[in-house]
């Protein structure tokens, strides 16, 4: 018959490791040191006594019987008396706890009985060492009504410990071979707060070390089915998992959160986020998007990316193509603001203008004044020193300038591009003067155009092609008391523009045709002098 085992780990009244202990083993009744083994065949001798490991941890072989065990270290001694030790004591022990834990039950342990010997040991081993031993037994019977059984078995080779219930329900207090402890409180006090499961922990670290309060790890060796870390479950409803993937997953639901910040589902498509009882955001397929009644937004990835402003998500802010963010709507001109100063939107403000609004079909580039607001200029700064307007700049819906076909060619007009009126220098007032068209010509007119204004070149040529019909000048005097041609800033004399005749004689040589309005057509003699 094998040799009964008997261990334990040796601690003073502290609870406090004491290492390297020596332990003696004596029959009770002899005070006899007995013999001891280091199997449970009786093959290999233990010396008697013997030293603990540096760890505290004690144990040997024996016959049945019962033993005195006595440690001692230095000015500690520990002793343990009537320890009954036998093969397969667990089953034994089991009985003991059995019977004496009956509630409201008197038990009678004869004196020097086996159950009263190990329940004696037992609640000494825990007031002396802080926890009790029991050695691997096969399967229990099952216990009475009411009753429950725990052991210690051997599962695969692993120490583990069992309960049996009256049903003989049997359940591994460590999990493995199925389903793990089971926990379950009933919370029924009429009045006042109750907690079904507290887990409360302080930490107090000196130095460094982290610490973690409650840490669940899986070992996935084979997942033919779904694995979940955790399952909160409202009766039979889960309302939120966690699986192994780390990822959450909630249940229908949005009662209940009546303040702070949470997350719930509130149907079978969206994850929607509450702040103090009111939904606020929401995430649905590919969007994300705020929930409620004032001027919100929604950001969207269906077959581009797009945030939308507004209850009717009348603007939106868009990806058109690569590098390319557009701001657009379906139905809706579109408007971009940039203020230079703001306030409340209509007592002192200051905006610049991009939009499609002001002018239908038109693209308005301008600033805006509100209220006390000061209108500011505009300013086209190209870092290249160039600004290139491919079509034409129209003023005020009435006048345009363009860069015509073929280079170095501006073209002035209305907005219309069909006539031109006059280019004003300065004010437009009689003080300043303007270039007017008048059918093909080109006059010099006051800025108001109340009448002509001079012109000073220094050379005026006039050229008219062979084909026409037309002297290259006109000479119009309106005052007929005034002179036609008045030459200036000559000085009169011998080898000037203006020569003085002196005792120089003309020699004609030609004649210069003129036409005087009126008279008909005159020759002015030209010729040589000396």
């Amino acid at each position: 018959m094998a040799l009964a085992r008997y261990q334990f780990t040796v601690t003073d009244q502290q609870g406090n490791i004491v290492p390297n202990a020596s332990v003696t083993v004596t029959d009770q009744a002899t005070a006899a040191v007995v013999s001891i083994f280091s199997d449970d065949l009786g093959l290999s001798a233990k010396a008697n006594p013997f030293t603990a490991d540096t760890n505290g941890f004690a144990f040997f072989h024996v016959a049945d019987g019962l033993y005195k065990i006595t440690v001692t270290s230095g000015a500690l001694t520990l002793e343990w008396e009537y320890v009954d030790i036998r093969a397969g004591d667990g089953q034994l022990w089991s009985d003991a706890i059995d019977a004496h834990m009956v509630p409201d039950t008197d038990v009678t342990y004869n004196l020097g009985s086996a159950a009263l010997q190990i329940l004696g040991g037992y609640f000494q081993d825990i007031y002396q060492s802080g926890f009790a031993e029991l050695d691997e037994i096969s399967t229990p019977a099952t216990p009475a009504a009411n009753k429950g059984r725990f052991y210690v078995g051997d599962d695969g080779g692993t120490t583990t410990p069992y309960f049996i219930d009256p049903a003989g329900t049997i359940t591994s207090l460590l999990g493995g071979g199925g389903s793990g402890p089971t926990y379950d409180a009933t919370l029924d006090d009429a009045t006042g707060n109750e907690v079904a499961f507290d887990l409360v922990y302080t930490v107090n670290k000196a130095t460094s070390g982290d610490s973690t309060g409650l840490r669940v790890t899986m070992t996935d060796t084979l997942s033919p089915g779904t694995d979940l870390l955790a399952n909160f479950l409202v009766g039979a409803s889960s309302k939120l998992k966690i699986n192994s993937d780390a990822a959450l997953i909630f249940g229908v639901s949005s009662a209940g959160i009546t303040s702070g910040v949470g997350l719930a589902s509130v149907n079978t498509t969206d994850l929607s986020v509450y702040i103090n009882g009111s939904r606020n955001f929401a995430f649905s397929g590919t969007a994300l998007y705020a929930v409620g009644s004032s001027p919100l937004f929604s950001l969207f990835h269906d077959t581009s990316p797009k945030i939308t402003f507004g209850v009717s998500s009348d603007v939106v802010l868009t990806r058109d193509a690569a590098a390319t963010l557009a701001l657009r709507d379906a139905a809706n001109p579109q408007t971009l603001r940039v203020y230079n100063k703001w306030t409340d939107g209509s007592s002192d403000e200051e905006f610049g203008i991009f939009d499609w609004n002001t002018t239908a079909n038109a693209l308005t580039i301008g600033t805006v004044a509100v209220g006390s607001g000061t209108a500011r200029d505009i300013t086209l700064a190209p870092a290249s020193g160039n600004l290139n307007v491919p079509s034409f700049l129209v003023w005020a819906s009435a006048s345009a300038i363009r860069g015509d076909a073929g280079a170095g060619i501006i073209r002035m007009s209305n907005s219309a591009l069909t006539d031109f009126d006059r280019l004003q220098f300065g004010q437009g007032t009689a003080s300043f003067p303007a270039l007017k068209r008048s059918s093909a010509e080109l006059q010099v007119v006051l800025a108001d155009d109340s009448g002509f204004a001079a012109l000073e070149v220094e050379q005026l040529k006039a050229t008219v092609g062979s084909a026409a019909a037309k002297p290259p000048m006109i000479l119009t005097q309106a005052d007929i008391s005034e002179e036609m041609l008045e030459l200036d800033g000559t000085t009169i004399g011998t080898g000037n523009a203006i020569e003085a005749v002196g005792a120089k004689t003309l020699t004609t040589t030609h004649f210069i045709k003129v036409t005087i309005t009126g008279v008909g057509t005159r020759y002015i003699p030209v010729g040589t002098i000396a």
